[in-house]
C-alpha cells in the first residue's frame, strides 16, 4: 500500500512538472520582446507546423511569409507587425 501511494504521488508530480514546463504558444510569446530575425521566424514556423490544418494555420503561414519578406528587405518594423499577426493567428 505504501509503495502504491509513493508511485501515485510520483506520477502526479511528473504530470504536474510536464504541465508547468510546456508553455502554450501564447504564454511563450506573451510578455517577451521579440525581434525580427531568422531564429524567431524559425520558432514561429515550428509553432505553425504543430497546428492542425485550418484557417488559423493558413493565416499564420501567410503572415509568416510576409514577415520573412520584410526581413529580407530589412524592414524590421513591418516584419515585427507580421510576426505579431502570426502569433495571434497561432493562438486562435
Amino acid at each position: 500500500m505504501h509503495m502504491f501511494i509513493i508511485a501515485t504521488l510520483a506520477i502526479a508530480i511528473a504530470a504536474l512538472a510536464a504541465f508547468v514546463t510546456i508553455p502554450s504558444t501564447a504564454a511563450a510569446h506573451e510578455g517577451h520582446k521579440i525581434e525580427c530575425n531568422q531564429a524567431a521566424l524559425n520558432a514561429l514556423q515550428a509553432d505553425i507546423q504543430a497546428m492542425g490544418d485550418g484557417d488559423a494555420k493558413a493565416a499564420a503561414s501567410k503572415e509568416l511569409g510576409m514577415a520573412e519578406e520584410m526581413l529580407a528587405e530589412n524592414n524590421l518594423k513591418t516584419c515585427l507587425n507580421h510576426m505579431h499577426n502570426t502569433m495571434e493567428a497561432i493562438e486562435k
